[in-house]
């Protein structure tokens, strides 16, 4: 292996044919790895909570504390963020 996590890997996820892992270390970071161990990418933003990867492992999904939710493609890229809704006070 490659790659190694600093702090455990607290969440993970895998695609349906094994090519791609992902997973949310203790210090809250995502990391992206084949099946080999070898590192793909590495993604950071906020109190990452929530993981989630395509079946066909085009991107990986995350969340953070806040609501805030990441679309990464395979390599940890940015391919959108979608920030949530507040409601206005009256």
């Amino acid at each position: 292996m490659d790659h190694s996590v600093g702090g455990g890997c607290d969440l993970r996820g895998i695609s349906n044919d094994g090519t791609l892992i992902a997973c949310i270390d203790g210090g809250r970071h995502v990391h992206i790895v084949t099946e080999n161990g070898v590192k793909r990418g590495r993604f950071s933003s906020g109190e990452l909570i929530g993981l989630s990867v395509a079946n066909d492992g085009t991107g990986i999904a995350v969340n953070d504390d806040e609501g805030h939710v990441y679309v990464l493609d395979s390599n940890g890229n940015l391919r959108w963020k979608r920030s949530p809704y507040k409601m206005m006070a009256k």
